[in-house]
């Protein structure tokens, strides 16, 4: 799917006060408040694969773009306990919610595979708030996680990889979390990267890109056998090759 057809001016509206929508101009007569709202859904609303660490699942909704994942913004580790789903208020467009709309917004005009983000809701609440981001599903896809657990991960997987993290460095962005669990393949084994929070678009290429890399390379052996010389050999030849 190319982003080209679509439009990547965010609008903001104020539903009620310290509430607001986001969601890509062209959308504005389709998205709706209720989106955001569990009991509107009951039934329909279909949980999925809870998130690494414990976070809450996201849920699956039959909204009017079509099938779409909704993600409350949770956060992990040892200050959930403390924090949970509150973040610090430093302005609207520094919310998680704006920012990863707004980054992977711009990657989808540029084609890359991403899959689109349809609307975002941040709630302010004194100090905190607290935000949700409802994306195009991408359906019948295998995360890296699954093919390289079940060792069905090919060397031309391998190259499809380094073509997607080429494409992806090319755009100047730095993926904050680059892993086994962000890198889908669809039927036609073409690679789509997810979870742009924490993202962030670099004007030139730098020791990110290495880091980047890294990380998925370190994923990958926390979910099955680490990368053979050959696979990882496949992954770094693609990306060099398709880096601008």
């Amino acid at each position: 799917m190319s982003g080209n057809a679509y439009s990547t001016e965010l609008v903001c509206s104020e539903t009620e006060p310290g509430s607001w929508l986001l969601y890509p101009a062209d959308l504005s007569a389709r998205v709706q408040s209720c989106w955001f709202d569990r009991e509107y859904w009951g039934a329909a609303a279909q949980p999925l694969a809870a998130e690494r660490g414990g976070r809450s699942a996201p849920l699956l909704l039959p909204t009017d773009p079509g099938p779409s994942v909704w993600r409350h913004y949770q956060r992990g580790g040892a200050v959930a306990q403390l924090l949970g789903d509150r973040y610090l208020w430093r302005g609207l467009q520094r919310c998680r919610p704006w920012r990863e709309m707004s980054i992977t917004l711009d990657l989808h005009r540029l084609g890359l595979a991403v899959p689109r983000p349809l609307a975002a809701r941040v709630t302010r609440s004194g100090a905190w708030y607290r935000g949700d981001l409802l994306t195009q599903c991408l359906e019948n896809t295998q995360t890296l996680a699954q093919r390289w657990t079940a060792e069905s991960v090919s060397y031309n997987d391998c190259s499809e990889l380094g073509l997607a993290l080429a494409k992806l460095h090319n755009a100047g962005c730095d993926h904050a979390d680059l892993n086994a669990h962000n890198l889908l393949f669809d039927k036609d084994d073409q690679v789509w990267v997810l979870d742009f929070d924490r993202a962030v678009i670099r004007a030139s290429a730098g020791p990110w890109c290495e880091a980047n890399l890294s990380r998925l390379q370190r994923s990958l052996s926390k979910v099955g056998q680490p990368p053979s010389a050959q696979q990882w050999q496949a992954l770094l030849e693609s990306y060099c090759l398709a880096r601008a």
